[in-house]
């Protein structure tokens, strides 16, 4: 499940400690919070057309309800656009339509691309610097993040079996082994080939 909220300073409530939650997702632009109903569920409700939709974590069942059903009703809701549009006409918005998918994408390419961190997405200032680009693009949290990328991961491993299927001369294998320094052992499994181009292609496999 999403994790859609990040911890603030604790404070003492009744000689135990209570952490404040802050609401980080940008969905909260367009939802409001209006308290639990009568099977103990919080409750959200969209400020446009009044959908109201479970959130958070039930206080007996531990059932855990993230933010992404909330973003996908804001892809397809027809007052959200409504209003957006109208905005558009009296020249309140100059921005082009988000594909959150796209948009999702990307940002875990970039992630892995260059490194970063998971909860890179959770940086304040780096979601108040996107919020000023475009208050449409839904930055989701680290753990959505999370999922992208392995999605993303099997998506690229289906994509090299299907090369190394057509592949018509001989596939080499080579292995790197090497301990770190706390005396971990690690393996690397490369397959070398040549592509229809005669261009040499070096892909790994496996890391254990």
């Amino acid at each position: 499940m999403d994790d859609e909220v990040q911890s603030e300073t604790p404070r003492e409530v009744s000689g135990s400690f209570k952490i404040n939650k802050k609401q980080i997702s940008n969905v909260w632009k367009y939802f409001t919070k209006i308290g639990t109903d009568k099977d103990g569920f919080e409750k959200a409700v969209c400020n446009y057309c009044a959908a109201e939709y479970v959130v958070g974590r039930h206080p007996k069942t531990r059932s855990s309800y993230g933010t992404s059903h909330l973003g996908r009703h804001i892809l397809g809701c027809s007052e959200i656009l409504a209003n957006s549009e109208l905005n558009e006409q009296h020249g309140k918005s100059s921005t082009l339509q988000i594909n959150q998918e796209v948009h999702r994408e990307k940002l875990a390419r970039a992630i892995v691309y260059h490194n970063l961190p998971y909860n890179f997405v959770e940086y304040e200032m780096i979601r108040d610097w996107i919020n000023y680009i475009s208050p449409d693009v839904v930055m989701h949290s680290r753990n959505t993040i999370v999922s992208d990328v392995r999605k993303m991961y099997l998506k690229e491993k289906e994509k090299l079996k299907q090369i190394m299927s057509r592949i018509l001369n001989r596939v080499c294998l080579t292995s790197d082994v090497w301990t770190a320094i706390n005396s971990e052992g690690y393996i690397c499994l490369t397959a070398h080939f040549v592509d229809d181009n005669w261009r040499l292609v070096s892909k790994i496999l496996n890391f254990c």
